[in-house]
């Protein structure tokens, strides 16, 4: 990428190729996250690639019409805003009625003091020490390739499936953090057809046990999943409603307090179409996908985790896992990342190249 994204300006995605040295190519395309996830960006590549017709858009209103748009979105805002304040009112005050009618004559007891420790430094991947290179420091990206069949039967042999040995090669990464079980974020997509929204992610929180990681117990861990995205499906809407969040000014947000991150974030994006990785009598012979944040210093990635992110990717005969690692101590560079992933197959038995 040789630039920054401006999606409201019209700078949202970029399109870059070279030559390598053994007579193939290499096609990149980028985009900002804000205009599409990983789902949306391989259907909109389906649908221009002709395999499927154009999602339908509205034709531009006219100034009467979008002014009226614009009126009814914002006082249906402005409902859902002014329902959660009133519920949120009336739990408060419904919780104290309960408390002062348990113990009328009992002074309450005085609240224990906040932790000074901030929801990352309390992540089990957050380290204290500075970042070994400082400033100079910059998120190292990996891409490794495999059989595919290899991958599919190294991970039926150990009880799961190609995504549970995914997830479960990420979070041995970080496992010498010595957290039990790993916090472990599953993204899942919530697109159907026809979708034109930008990003349809959802998130299922799994927690995987050490010595099922040690054991490489594949069951245990697809078991966990399983229950996670269980977990996610029967979910309410979210505790602050993202109407909310949307009016509040940036410098708000910012002082918002972070949810405590997850080690480690396992994305698949799973088997892609052919005509996903075909150009004209081109076919590509593996695809990488990643979405991570090119340029973040160390002192921003306490809102991110500091473990490890990877992306899953399925392209006939070839299986890719790109990993990016958010820790300036564990991983100091793309050479130091590389020797980890190297090992994590080889542990497994699965021969690996190195993009």
């Amino acid at each position: 990428m040789t630039g920054e994204f401006a999606p409201r300006a019209g700078t949202a995605w970029q399109l870059s190729a070279a030559d390598t040295t053994d007579g193939g190519g290499v096609l990149s395309l980028v985009c900002a996250h804000a205009i599409a996830d990983g789902a949306a960006m391989v259907d909109a590549i389906v649908r221009a690639n002709g395999a499927a017709s154009g999602l339908p858009v509205d034709p531009a209103p006219g100034i009467a019409t979008a002014v009226r748009s614009d009126l009814r979105d914002a006082a249906g805002q402005l409902a859902t805003v002014g329902r959660w304040v009133v519920s949120a009112v009336v739990t408060a005050v419904r919780s104290s009625l309960r408390k002062a009618r348990a113990s009328p004559d009992t002074a309450s007891p005085a609240p224990a003091s906040p932790s000074t420790e901030s929801p990352a430094a309390a992540s089990p991947t957050a380290v204290e020490e500075p970042a070994p290179v400082g400033h100079r420091w910059s998120v190292p990206h990996v891409v490794a390739e495999c059989d595919s069949a290899v991958f599919a039967r190294i991970a039926k042999s150990h009880g799961g499936s190609t995504n549970t040995l995914f997830s479960a090669m990420l979070t041995r990464m970080t496992a010498a953090t010595g957290a039990d079980p790993i916090p472990v974020a599953l993204p899942v997509s919530a697109r159907s057809d026809d979708d034109v929204r930008s990003n349809t992610t959802r998130i299922a929180q799994a927690a995987f046990p050490a010595d099922a990681l040690a054991g490489r117990d594949l069951g245990t861990l697809k078991d966990e999943s399983k229950r996670a995205y269980r977990a996610l499906a029967a979910a309410g809407p979210p505790p602050v409603p993202l109407a909310l969040l949307q009016m509040l000014p940036e410098f708000v947000l910012r002082r918002l307090p972070v949810p405590p991150a997850a080690s480690v974030l396992a994305s698949s994006i799973g088997t892609v179409p052919d005509e996903f990785r075909t150009i004209g009598d081109l076919t590509a012979t593996a695809i990488a996908a990643s979405a991570h944040y090119p340029g973040i210093g160390p002192d921003e990635l306490a809102s991110v985790g500091r473990g490890v992110m990877g992306w899953l990717t399925d392209a006939g005969s070839r299986t890719t896992v790109s990993v990016c690692g958010l820790d300036p101590a564990a991983f100091r560079d793309r050479t130091a990342l590389s020797e980890v992933v190297t090992k994590e197959f080889a542990d497994w038995g699965i021969e690996v190249r190195l993009w």
